[in-house]
């Protein structure tokens, strides 16, 4: 359990989430092509942008003004590495960074359908075949 824990919340690169989007990107991207799906990442983009640019972060009032990263490296940890821990009682990277990670690979799942049903095996040997004859 103290694994599973570890993979889905304690982990800054979150692989599991990154895989499920990408996953659902691609089967309903499969099903529905439709544009919107391709731009689902511009507002977790934008969150994740002021929130690092402004140093943002969703510290709880008793704790320390302290731990609010203030140098652009320090939030790049706090956002994108092992800065901000959910066992320290630190969710910014939960509640900001994973849902850009989840948006984008669904986004990117969605691309890839796309494409791939823009070119089938089908019409692959069929264009083939037009342009040898």
């Amino acid at each position: 359990m103290c694994f599973f824990h570890w993979i889905l919340t304690e982990n800054p690169f979150y692989p599991v989430q990154i895989i499920a989007g990408l996953y659902a990107g691609w089967r309903l991207g499969l099903r529905y092509q439709h544009k919107s799906m391709f731009w689902v990442w511009l507002m977790p983009l934008a969150l994740l942008l002021y929130a690092v640019l402004t140093g943002f972060v969703l510290i709880p009032e008793w704790s320390s003004i302290l731990a609010r990263p203030l140098t652009f490296r320090d939030r790049i940890s706090h956002y994108f590495g092992w800065g901000c821990q959910p066992r320290a009682h630190c969710l910014d990277q939960l509640i900001i960074t994973m849902p850009f990670y989840a948006s984008v690979s669904y986004s990117l799942g969605a691309l890839l359908a796309r494409r791939r049903t823009r070119t089938t095996p089908r019409d692959v040997s069929r264009n083939f075949l037009h342009s040898a004859g």
